[in-house]
Parts: C-alpha cells; sequence; structure tokens
C-alpha cells in the first residue's frame, strides 16, 4: 500500500511495513543521503554489484563475508545524495544497454540484487568503466 513518512511517498507491503521495513530516505538505520557516502563496486567470481553506503557504515565487511565479493572500486561524496543518483545512472545505463541484473538474472534473494549481474554478462574493472558503457 502507499505510505507517506516524512514526506517521501512509497509503495510498501503491509507485512514489510509491521517489521520496520522503510524507504532509504526514511529508514531508521541504512543510506542517510544527507551524510558523507561512498559508491562502491564489488564482484565475486561470478558476479559484480554496485552499491552506496554511508561513511561510518561498513556493507563491504557484509559482501565480503558474507556472498565472498572483492572490493573493485570506490567513489567518495561528501552528500549521500550524489552517490545515490551515480547508482541509480549506472542502474540505468545497464538497463538501457539491457544488461541482465537483479531479479531478470538471480532467483535467490540476497541483500543487493537489484543491483547485482552476472560477470559473463558484464565485467567492469571500475565504475568508470560502468558510467562508459
Amino acid at each position: 500500500f502507499p505510505v507517506t513518512i516524512g514526506g517521501s511517498i512509497s509503495k510498501i507491503r503491509f507485512n514489510h511495513f509491521k517489521k520496520g521495513v522503510r524507504c532509504r530516505n526514511c529508514a531508521i538505520s541504512g543510506f542517510k543521503v544527507s551524510k558523507e557516502s561512498f559508491v562502491y563496486l564489488v564482484g565475486n567470481h561470478y558476479k559484480q554489484k554496485i552499491g552506496i553506503m554511508n561513511t561510518h557504515t561498513n556493507r563491504l565487511k557484509k559482501h565480503m563475508k558474507d556472498f565472498r565479493m572483492n572490493l573493485i572500486d570506490k567513489l567518495h561524496f561528501i552528500n549521500g545524495e550524489d552517490a545515490m543518483k551515480l547508482e541509480s545512472k549506472v542502474l540505468n545505463i545497464l538497463k538501457q544497454k539491457n544488461i541482465p541484473h537483479g531479479k531478470q538474472v538471480f532467483s535467490e534473494n540476497f541483500n543487493g540484487v537489484t543491483e547485482s549481474w552476472l560477470i559473463k554478462d558484464l565485467e567492469a574493472k571500475s565504475i568508470n568503466d560502468l558510467l562508459n558503457l
């Protein structure tokens, strides 16, 4: 159902809402658009992922531990909104270039599935590689 919290309108399943799931702008924990941030590119032997995190968090450790992904590249931003815009730009490029990603490719559910793709479809050496597709 549509929910308005803090000026943002989001569609969310009622069950998720009851569990405390919120959008990026409203989350009590997670990414904060007003904070210093990074855009990162991680990968392992078969997939890569682009993501964003605030400087005070360490999502990279989780990707490394849980998914055996290694850091490939990281860009720093003073404002998290700029990091979020860059991540969205890359995801739009993947869509425009018809590079399968997210649920198109992965049936398993994991943190960051929507920002992930298979290396057989695209192997990036840097975030700039993704911007220059």
